[in-house]
């Protein structure tokens, strides 16, 4: 890959000013020397890195703790082929902030409904005239297959992701049949894992109720469940200016500027592509002085 080396399974530990350069200790003890750093971790995760490294001692950054994280859960579903679409055209739905504030369960109870909701609750309403347990921490679903204009519902699989969380209480499983991959517990980090039949069941009843299905959703191929803890910023009153000044104290401070700071709740935007520009535009400009 020419002059591009990508390091997997293999966390940074610490960041260390020396002679001008960075000296950056990985969690294995092997040293890497680098003349530039640019920085994509969110800004907690950061501060867990270099606040005992000397130049933070000579140029301290408190402004990386200054915005709370939020914590959001996704969970990829993906679908066999059917001869019918499983939902509508477009990118997906957003679910609207509830009127009388976000509850504090993420599982809502059985309450009264109405019996024509059994094809997309389930047979019990018509047992018992109430609708079985549904998810009510739900922030919206992606249709992920709807960025292909040719996929074909009828011959290929369709892929949805449920976000939940957030304001919102988090999904507890009941049960965690497999964990297919878990990070190390830090002020950031991913957990994964699989759900339990009857919590799976559940997940499908709920995104066909929003769906407005007409009959209950197949069983999917594949699916997992993803808790990303402190992964977005809630952007404080008067952050624009906190996070240039600590842009400020990075270049002329003990960092310099060939330390730099971006993404990761930095204020360059939120959404994907807002820091990928970023990020070009910081490796195609070489800052020296």
């Amino acid at each position: 890959m020419g002059n591009v080396e990508l390091l997997t399974g293999n966390g940074v530990a610490s960041v260390e000013k020396e002679n001008g350069d960075f000296k950056i200790k990985l969690e294995d003890d092997s040293i890497l020397n680098a003349s530039h750093v640019v920085s994509t971790l969110p800004l907690p995760a950061l501060h867990s890195i270099i606040s005992s490294s000397s130049a933070y001692k000579t140029t301290p950054l408190p402004q990386l703790l200054t915005n709370p994280h939020t914590t959001v859960q996704v969970l990829n579903l993906v679908f066999p082929p059917s001869p019918t679409p499983l939902h509508p055209p477009g990118f997906g739905f957003l679910v609207p902030r509830p009127r009388n504030g976000y509850p504090s369960t993420a599982i809502a109870p059985p309450r009264p409904t109405h019996r024509s909701m059994a094809p997309i609750l389930g047979e019990s309403v018509l047992a018992t005239g109430q609708t079985p347990p549904l998810l009510q921490n739900v922030l919206g679903t992606a249709f992920d297959s709807g960025i292909d204009a040719t996929h074909d519902h009828r011959t290929q699989p369709t892929i949805m992701t449920m976000m939940l969380g957030g304001p919102f209480p988090l999904f507890q499983p009941s049960s965690s049949p497999t964990s297919p991959s878990s990070s190390a517990s830090t002020e950031s980090s991913t957990s994964s894992q699989q759900l339990s039949p009857s919590d799976l069941e559940m997940v499908l009843r709920t995104l066909g109720f929003y769906l407005n299905a007409e009959e209950p959703l197949p069983q999917p191929t594949f699916h997992a469940l993803h808790t990303h803890r402190n992964c977005i910023p809630t952007y404080k009153p008067g952050s624009s200016r906190i996070l240039y000044e600590m842009k400020r104290t990075v270049r002329e401070g003990a960092w310099g500027p060939r330390f730099k700071i971006i993404g990761g709740g930095a204020g360059h935007g939120v959404g994907l592509a807002d820091n990928i520009t970023l990020a070009r535009s910081v490796a195609l400009r070489r800052d020296d002085d």
